[in-house]
């Protein structure tokens, strides 16, 4: 049978609205595997973990051919229930079904063991002219994430290389449409004011792979939250509402209000709003002036760590097609992160008591200290129970999942100095003031 499209798309639009309930009701009548892996996410995404291990296990036994993203999909919900053992014998069971290097560098950026059969078979689709750029750079990157010795860096370099060639993207015209954002804000806003109760929803906001996750498990484990995850609402109500015709920046004729009360609904889909809202969008960063337009009483979380080991952490890592274009080169990844400081410290400076600073490096160390303060700047309650964060089962979808899902630790502090001889471009730009 085919897919019915029309009801397939609903269902879909349903689950971007966080109403997860309704559309399961859209998605009664299932046909193709395609509906059934969607119909296992919407239990994913209510939690029903269990439930959707149970109906994955049914699958199998009826697309036996098609198994590759039924047992993906199994290894992703047992690694957010901590079976990671359990998770890393399925994955490498899908891989070797697979033998894709896309599947292969979603293993190992998921924490998952190497399989050294399909080592081999990443170095000649690197050394092929007949494979495209974007799969030698993905077997480059397989390789680096493998290696044990420093030559595995020529091979991180190569891949994001290769990478790079493969993506159109003006980063001059990025970074100055970055930074030009700050001159608009504040504003005062048309139309009456959301008024979110007394405490404004909470944005967690940062580079990528600095700590966002962390943070976002630790205040989502509030039983006064309600973390909805990498939420895009914001950048889609800025371009919606705050661009001309020509793509220019234009707020004089937003009404607040409206645009508020649109991102409340999109936002808390089918959940109470007596929860405080926790959204973690690491590019929030930008529409910071636009966030506390519309909610003058939000609180904006800002987690930031030091900028070799964030820079690092984002270039060895392989992230969606078309997310954060500047991370596969050097010098505009320490570009973007400077625009980045040079947009917060605006931020900072124009509204210092809606940001709140997070070091990632006190956070790992002096958690509780870090944590009680934190949770003082949000009006919450102190609660014994965001310290065990880890234990939290609520879905993890960024390349942190089993980072978060295991207690507080300190490996990654100092990873930055131990990289700088093959960095040193890098190092170089990071270490120039802003002008």
């Amino acid at each position: 049978m085919k897919i019915n499209k029309v009801k397939f798309l609903k269902a879909q639009s349903l689950f971007e609205q966080r109403q997860y309930a309704a559309a399961i009701k859209k998605m009664k009548n299932r046909s193709t595997l395609d509906e059934e892996l969607f119909y296992s996410e919407l239990l994913v995404m209510q939690n029903k973990l269990n439930e959707a291990l149970a109906h994955l296990d049914r699958l199998a036994t009826v697309y036996k051919k098609d198994k590759t993203d039924i047992l993906l999909l199994q290894a992703a919900i047992l690694q957010t229930l901590g079976k990671q053992d359990e998770a890393n014998k399925l994955s490498i069971k899908m891989i070797l079904l697979q033998k894709c290097p896309v599947g292969y560098l979603n293993h190992l950026q998921s924490g998952y063991d190497s399989i050294p059969l399909l080592d081999a078979s990443m170095i000649k689709i690197l050394e092929s002219k007949y494979e495209s750029s974007y799969i030698r750079g993905i077997a480059a990157y397989c390789l680096f994430n493998v290696g044990l010795d420093s030559t595995k860096y020529e091979y991180l370099h190569s891949g994001a290389k290769f990478i790079r060639s493969t993506i159109k993207y003006n980063h001059q015209a990025n970074i100055k449409n970055l930074k030009s954002i700050t001159n608009y804000f504040p504003v005062k806003p048309n139309g009456q004011l959301i008024n979110h109760r007394d405490k404004g929803p909470i944005f967690i906001v940062g580079m990528p792979r600095s700590g966002t996750t962390l943070l976002e498990q630790m205040l989502g484990t509030h039983p006064g939250t309600l973390a909805v995850g990498e939420s895009v609402n914001i950048g889609r109500l800025f371009y919606k509402h705050g661009l001309d015709s020509k793509g220019n920046i234009d707020v004089s004729k937003i009404d607040f209000h409206k645009v508020g009360s649109e991102y409340l609904k999109l936002t808390y889909g089918q959940d109470s709003n007596k929860f405080v809202l926790v959204d973690k969008m690491p590019n929030n960063f930008i529409y910071v002036g636009f966030i506390l337009a519309l909610f003058p009483n939000a609180k904006i979380i800002y987690s930031k760590r030091n900028a070799m080991d964030n820079c690092y952490s984002i270039y060895k890592a392989v992230f969606q097609k078309n997310r954060h274009k500047y991370s596969y080169s050097q010098s505009e990844l320490a570009d973007y992160y400077k625009a980045h400081e040079y947009l917060m410290k605006s931020w900072v400076q124009k509204f210092p008591k809606n940001v709140h600073t997070v070091e990632y490096e006190n956070l790992v160390t002096d958690t509780e200290i870090e944590l009680r303060s934190l949770l003082q700047f949000c009006n919450l309650e102190w609660n014994q129970e965001c310290l065990s964060f880890h234990k939290n089962e609520a879905v993890v979808q960024t390349l942190s999942a089993h980072q978060v899902k295991k207690p507080v630790h300190k490996d990654s502090i100092g990873r930055g100095l131990l990289i700088l001889p093959h960095f040193t471009q890098l190092a170089d730009m990071l270490s120039k003031t802003n002008a």
